[in-house]
């Protein structure tokens, strides 16, 4: 059976996404003055005007000063900044493909994203330069020195390296332009790194009207759901669904899918201001919202927890807030009830992957059912497939969410077997995730085919754990799976392993064991840490194959802890 969605198609413009993003702020901006991000941190600003002209004066500088080509990739590595998007919308203007890569990557993690994307320079920030100029001094990173360029505007330390304002250009340049959408659509325009179904982390390829697709679809849901509610008088009043939120709170990370898109490619196209907060904390959080009349933030369940869970949350004035947004992990029927209990505002949440560009489901006020990520968005078909055997299934049962769009992956980056596996014959994407789809065409995610591991949101491939854990002299397997950690409201990683000496006394392998987790943590981006601890076995259950038996180990922990961590 083929689901479609309960929208009417819309039409998507087939042009580049520079264009239509700045085009779309001029008539949605209130002026070119208004602020379009504004670091709550540092204090800086920049305003709709200077995000156009600093765009043009980066696609200069690469053109002209880094020779940058046509389908050359240029990565971003660098924790939110005013000036992110600058740098985003000028690597495309100039008609190269930007690499958003994680803030939170260690050295090899970067210099292997770095090298398998084949990019050819890097924006970094001051914070992330060590690591940079530590994998050009082992060698990992196969760049010039000089197309290191440093964003921070105050920075004035190594001349090896190239500062912003050194970039920075008024010659002219040959700008994209793109005027069909079958250009449009075989135009790349990001690379994003994902861990996919399985396995190591892969460059998920974006073109140009994926992400117009993504905004313009996205955007007609709301409208038409905002629509319905009146005309079945369940919104709640005509300004609120007439008058979008102005004033977003940006916490989640712009190199990741759906920061990329909330942050800054739909909030550019909508003339919305963004507020940055780094150093997340719940009351900084709380005090952003209070002190800037937020209007909307855009967060993860963990999050939407630590709200409806704070002590003195009456203590802060939030009334100005009237829509939360929640992605990058299953938002469960339990918090999305007590959070509409603890304030009056629209919880929007919905199901997407970075292969999808961002969300493919919507879930807002209309038709409200707990539990649920929403209705697929127009132009969305799926199907349900039996992962046994292949069967597509019906209404209300249970198998692998399969969806094909406009928004879908052009494919893995240097990975024609992984794409063709992930993508079948009939342009169908295997998300790798069971569900159902009621009759009431409500979306529904039950489990996951896939063995990623999300903490917060954020993807944790257990076999590259794995990888670390025997690399360590006194381990000879490992196997790693994600547990729940009610407190903090997310799996985290749990190891078991083996060692070489099985005999080790009980004190020993409590030390080993803590020594391990910071051999891992040493390694890896944060959310990768070993949370759950390691425990110690004799064996590591694996089939016939050698394939470790995850749901085994599930089960011993289970057996070990209950539910709890």
């Amino acid at each position: 059976m083929l689901f479609k969605s309960v929208v009417p198609t819309v039409d998507i413009p087939g042009l580049d996404l520079p264009r239509f993003l700045l085009g779309g702020a001029k008539k949605a901006a209130p002026s070119s003055d208004t602020i379009a991000y504004h670091d709550l941190g540092t204090k800086k600003s920049v305003t709709f005007r200077d995000l156009e002209d600093i765009n043009h004066q980066v696609a200069s500088g690469l053109a002209n000063h880094l020779h940058i080509k046509h389908g050359d990739i240029v990565a971003i590595f660098a924790s939110n900044n005013v000036y992110y998007a600058s740098l985003f919308l000028g690597i495309l203007s100039a008609g190269a493909v930007c690499c958003t890569l994680s803030s939170t990557l260690r050295e090899l993690e970067f210099a292997y994203q770095m090298a398998d994307s084949g990019a050819k320079a890097v924006f970094v920030d001051v914070a992330h330069l060590p690591i940079v100029r530590r994998a050009l001094e082992q060698g990992a990173l196969k760049i010039p020195a000089e197309h290191v360029i440093v964003i921070d505007s105050d920075y004035c330390g190594s001349e090896q390296f190239t500062r912003l304002p050194q970039v920075l250009s008024t010659q002219s340049y040959q700008p994209l332009c793109i005027n069909s959408k079958w250009e449009s659509a075989r135009t790349l325009a990001v690379v994003i790194y994902s861990s996919g179904t399985t396995g190591l982390p892969k460059g998920v390829m974006l073109s140009h009207y994926n992400f117009i697709g993504h905004l313009v679809t996205q955007g007609a849901t709301f409208q038409y759901f905002e629509a319905q509610s009146l005309l079945e008088g369940t919104a709640p009043s005509l300004e609120l669904t007439t008058t979008p939120p102005m004033r977003i709170l940006a916490i989640l990370p712009f190199s990741h899918i759906y920061g990329l898109t909330a942050l800054i490619t739909n909030s550019i196209a909508s003339g919305k201001s963004q507020y940055i907060l780094n150093n997340y904390s719940i009351d900084g959080l709380l005090t952003a919202i209070h002190e800037h009349k937020i209007e909307s933030a855009l967060v993860v369940p963990s999050i939407i927890g630590q709200i409806a869970k704070h002590r003195n949350l009456d203590t802060y004035d939030l009334s100005s807030l009237r829509v939360i947004g929640c992605g990058a992990s299953h938002l469960p029927a339990s918090l999305h009830e007590t959070i509409t209990k603890s304030l009056p505002v629209t919880i929007g949440s919905g199901y997407g992957m970075s292969e999808t560009c961002s969300g493919i489901t919507l879930m807002t006020k209309f038709k409200c059912v707990s539990g649920s990520v929403g209705f697929l968005h127009p132009g969305m078909e799926a199907k349900i497939v039996d992962s046994q055997n292949k069967r597509c299934l019906g209404y209300g049962q249970e198998g692998e969410l399969c969806v094909r769009g406009d928004v879908i992956m052009l494919g893995y980056l240097n990975r024609v077997e992984e794409t063709r596996k992930t993508i079948d014959d009939d342009g169908f994407l295997h998300t790798g995730d069971i569900g159902y789809i009621s009759e009431s065409n409500h979306v529904f995610i039950t489990d996951r085919l896939k063995e990623l591991i999300k903490y917060k949101g954020l993807q944790v491939p257990p076999t590259e754990l794995e990888g670390i854990l025997a690399e360590h002299p006194l381990v000879v397997d490992a196997g790693v799976i994600g547990v729940e950690d009610h407190e903090r409201g997310t799996e985290v990683p749990k190891a078991y392993v083996t060692l070489r000496d099985p005999s080790s006394s009980k004190a020993l392998r409590k030390k080993v064991a803590r020594d391990l987790i910071e051999w891992v943590a040493s390694r890896v981006a944060p959310h990768k840490r070993l949370r759950g601890g390691v425990e110690i076995v004799s064996a590591i259950a694996r089939n016939q194959s050698g394939k470790i038996l995850r749901t085994e180990l599930r089960a011993k922990h289970l057996a070990q802890h209950g539910s709890k961590l």
